[in-house]
């Protein structure tokens, strides 16, 4: 494997501009995990990230911007990822009634 340039900006500057765009996040010190979130927010040009650290991937899951973070937890014997995609829907909805 090689090292390559992350190209994910390109999506809105110059593929589609009114796109809503999350990108992903997973560390293992939750002390960097929101500021590397939020720097990856400014050079991916995403809307949100996903965020979760490796120790907690299946139970714990944060949603980020620059103005709000969203923390989603799983419960009982359910996957956290049916929570997550409901708050993305939530959150692209939200996004495109504002496009309008």
């Amino acid at each position: 494997m090689y090292p390559v340039k992350k190209e994910i900006h390109r999506i809105k500057d110059e593929w589609s501009p009114k796109s809503f765009l999350i990108t992903f996040k997973l560390e293992t010190d939750e002390e960097i995990l929101i500021k590397k979130s939020l720097k990856s927010i400014e050079r991916a040009k995403s809307d949100f990230v996903v965020a979760n650290l490796l120790q907690t991937r299946y139970d714990r899951v944060l949603i980020i911007n620059n103005e709000k973070t969203y923390e989603l937890f799983r419960e009982n014997e359910y996957y956290i990822e049916e929570k997550l995609i409901n708050k993305i829907v939530e959150l692209h909805e939200i996004y495109m009634i504002n496009q309008e």
